[in-house]
């Protein structure tokens, strides 16, 4: 979902769209299980889901989005193949269904909403409840699965709609994204447009087969979900002869709900034996006419440059920020920290990081002693805007809790805000989060809310 359809958010006007959506009084999220001594297998619960309903759309008002052509292509999107084998999959992890049990009392749906939908939040919230409650069904062998949304999490690269994950780590290992059949509208076969729409430089349907290929590569996942309601593909990443390749289902209804789920499960325990990978080829080369950045820019750091993922490695979320998240990573084999903003649908938070990069320019004269080098600003994929930082160690606020005592660098901090101000900037948001330590160094980080200004500035802590 792009910023343009995303409205006022998956989390816009939740208290009335939450009331909307109906449920059955059996599937409240929180206690949607009632334990009792008669039992039936999940398979019995999943086969008696009423179907999902058409959505009651408000055609006068139906949100719209723009549809942007990557400058730089995807490995593997050459060509799609069709998924063959999930039909047989799906058989496969019926018999599995049918052995597993949850409480006789336990049902699924009726899933429906009431009145009418004029953007995305109605389906991000009624398809969140759908699949959560089947997610909680799951065959109790899997530890703590779980089907949310990304907020807060610091290991999730971009802004994915929903992920997949199970246990204590927070690695996703299914993205999904939801887009709307109005603005996505797929009547015949994706695998069959593919050429015509890799060729079209206004393709919606290049536009959301990049984003979610984008998702799954970005986050190292072998699976991942696009659907508009109408219809829900599953697609993955497989290895061939000539290097990876992307497969795609044939579509599944919304109103063979019963069919949708156990593709849903059968996807979500393969990926629970085999979530990760990673591309075996690199990105090919783009048009001609582009310039592609292979190695780090000697000269510029501060001019976004486009690029693809070669020479990007991910390794660690450090913090999810209002704008973003934070991931220590390399880059070109240097080990550096990254902020990574999804242009694609945050523009807000793109500007924001824009921004940031100008503040940065305009202070390159206290680059690597008040506050971070810059080494690299670039665009991948048209979807991230990644900010590129030396590593300056711990925010203050993990020296804390590691022991450290503020007081012993309370006057580096006001030393480094001193030197930032008396260029005529300010920092205005001045925290322990927002100071670096590295061995017995204190840089300023997070210039993002910098701004021009003659107020001085101290630490109160």
């Amino acid at each position: 979902m792009t910023n343009g359809e995303r409205g006022q958010g998956p989390l816009g006007h939740v208290t009335e769209l939450r009331s909307a959506v109906f449920l059955h009084s059996a599937d409240k999220l929180s206690n949607h299980i009632n334990v009792t001594a008669a039992m039936q297998s999940v398979y019995t619960l999943i086969q008696n889901c009423p179907p999902l309903q058409p959505l009651n759309k408000d055609i006068g008002s139906l949100s719209s989005t723009t549809t942007t052509t990557a400058k730089f292509p995807r490995t593997d999107l050459d060509t799609l193949a069709t998924w063959h084998t999930l039909p047989t999959e799906i058989d496969s992890v019926r018999n599995i269904l049918r052995n597993s049990t949850v409480s006789a009392s336990a049902s699924l749906g009726p899933f429906g909403f009431e009145g009418h939908i004029n953007d995305e939040s109605g389906v991000l919230i009624l398809l969140h409840i759908m699949f959560a409650s089947v997610t909680k069904c799951l065959p109790r062998e899997l530890d703590q699965p779980k089907f949310t949304v990304v907020a807060g999490n610091k290991d999730v690269v971009g802004e994915p709609d929903f992920i997949y994950k199970s246990g204590s780590s927070t690695k996703p290992k299914i993205v999904v994204e939801v887009k709307t059949d109005w603005a996505f509208p797929q009547l015949g076969s994706i695998v069959a447009e593919w050429p015509a729409a890799q060729s079209n430089p206004r393709s919606k349907l290049a536009r959301a087969i990049h984003q979610i290929y984008g998702y799954m590569t970005f986050n190292h996942l072998r699976y991942g979900v696009l659907t508009n309601y109408e219809k829900t593909w599953f697609l993955r990443r497989v290895n061939a002869p000539q290097g990876g390749r992307l497969e795609i289902s044939d579509p599944y209804a919304y109103n063979s709900t019963s069919t949708l789920l156990e593709a849903w499960v059968t996807v979500t325990l393969l990926a629970e034996n085999n979530w990760f990978y990673t591309s075996p080829t690199t990105s090919p080369a783009p048009p001609r006419r582009a310039t592609i950045l292979t190695a780090p820019p000697s000269s510029n750091p501060y001019k976004l440059r486009h690029t693809n993922t070669s020479g990007i490695e991910f390794i660690e979320g450090v913090d999810r920020s209002r704008v973003g998240v934070v991931v220590r990573g390399k880059y070109f084999g240097t080990e550096v920290v990254m902020k990574v903003v999804d242009a694609s649908k945050e523009k807000s938070a793109a500007e924001e990081l824009e921004h940031e990069v100008s503040v940065y320019s305009a202070l390159r004269s206290l680059s690597g002693s008040t506050i971070p080098c810059v080494i690299a600003y670039i665009e991948v994929w048209s979807m991230l805007r990644i900010l590129v930082l030396q590593d300056c160690g711990i925010n203050l606020r993990m020296y804390q809790n590691g022991g450290g005592s503020l007081s012993t660098v309370r006057d580096l901090c006001n030393d480094r805000l001193a030197e930032l101000n008396a260029l005529g900037y300010m920092h205005n948001d001045v925290k322990e989060e927002n100071f670096a330590f590295n061995n017995g160094n204190v840089r300023l980080i997070d210039l993002g809310r910098a701004s021009q200004g003659t107020t001085s500035e101290s630490v109160d802590f």
